[in-house]
């Protein structure tokens, strides 16, 4: 069966697209192994931590008056997959009005044009079209030395599976995913330290979000220990588990949460053998209409890479501050030295070099 555009993936850039795609009345397929046909059996799985960020900035209407302490992060973390899971099916039921056809099943990529979806029947359809959009998930990128158990050691997948938090929490890695675990931790009361190898946590960022980071740091009164990389676990010893740091040193913890990153999940589609061209994290490069080496796929979200994705992000400022330029720059008033309480002499050269000429009368001096 053919389609004007295939988006395969369910993450948020791909249920835009295919909203976009339908509405300029293009035949629309929405591939996804994550989903079933019904809606209503699919099991949301949250993986980005800024969605929980943002319901408790922006949307904290919807969540009980009074955020529950650690011994209650089950039912928090149970209220906010709820609300994911509804506004997810809200979505789907725009597209579905819209004519997109929703297909789960097993993908394999047969050509560059044409993929195999096998539903659980073992019933094979397949699916053409010459524009492709990959917007696949994304999950935890596994380091040597901490190797996640589900119990001591946990993934943020795994984190919001917990019934209660610990006392203590190491959180390994201080980059995006890192800084917004540890800030939306320490919310539940839980003391927080973050372990990263870098000098500082804000390499790499703009001077204005490293300020802001330095901020939340401050006012959250997160541990930070950077400059020497976490190189394994010890949960054997009679003082409880800990953190081994490169140089010898311990940090005691109830719990570690590995915040390393994330990688792009492509195990179940396969693009190697078509010329696809992938960064250490499985993401696709493409050029600046978002298409990849392979001709007719494209890409979009998570499964970016650089640079471009640094040009998606840069150009989406605009649309989520739309009056960020629009309120020009407050002109300030001028201030005489007279203002500011220091004394102003015309005359005195004395501080001046011999060679430096008599100073100008002007305006404000008189």
């Amino acid at each position: 069966m053919r389609y004007d555009v295939v988006v395969v993936g369910t993450e948020p850039a791909g249920l835009r697209i295919a909203h976009a795609a339908a509405r300029q009345r293009c035949r629309v397929a929405l591939l996804s192994p994550l989903m079933s046909e019904n809606a209503d059996s699919y099991t949301a799985r949250p993986t980005i931590t800024h969605d929980l960020a943002e319901i408790l900035e922006n949307r904290a209407d919807l969540l009980p008056t009074v955020i529950p302490a650690r011994t209650q992060f089950a039912q928090f973390s149970r209220h906010f997959r709820d609300l994911w899971r509804k506004d997810w099916i809200l979505q789907v039921e725009k597209l579905q009005d819209l004519g997109v056809r929703l297909i789960a099943g097993e993908l394999s990529l047969l050509e560059a044009n044409r993929i195999a979806v096998t539903n659980t029947n073992r019933r094979v359809t397949f699916i053409r079209s010459d524009r492709i959009v990959l917007n696949l998930s994304t999950r935890h990128r596994a380091t040597q030395g901490i190797r996640c158990n589900g119990k001591t050691i946990v993934s943020g997948d795994q984190l919001l599976s917990l019934a209660r938090l610990p006392r203590r929490i190491a959180v390994v890695g201080a980059g995006m995913l890192g800084m917004a675990w540890a800030e939306l931790l320490s919310r539940f009361g839980s003391e927080i330290t973050v372990i990263d190898g870098n000098p500082s946590p804000t390499l790499g960022v703009t001077d204005r979000i490293a300020g802001v980071w330095q901020n939340r740091i401050r006012e959250r009164n997160l541990r930070l220990v950077s400059g020497y990389d976490a190189i394994g676990v010890d949960s054997n010893s009679r003082r409880g588990l800990s953190v081994i740091l490169e140089c010898g040193l311990r940090v005691p913890t109830d719990l570690v949460l590995a915040a390393h990153g994330r990688s792009l999940d492509t195990d179940h589609f396969a693009l190697d053998p078509f010329g696809a061209i992938a960064d250490d994290r499985g993401r696709l490069w493409c050029d600046d209409r978002s298409r990849t080496a392979i001709p007719s796929i494209y890409a979009a979200g998570q499964t970016i890479s650089y640079p471009e994705r640094n040009r998606y992000a840069q150009s989406a400022i605009d649309e989520i501050f739309p009056d960020l330029n629009a309120i020009p720059p407050t002109p300030q008033p001028r201030r005489s030295r007279q203002s500011t309480g220091k004394p102003h002499n015309r005359t005195s050269t004395r501080s001046r070099p011999k060679s430096a000429a008599a100073p100008v009368a002007t305006a404000d001096s008189r």
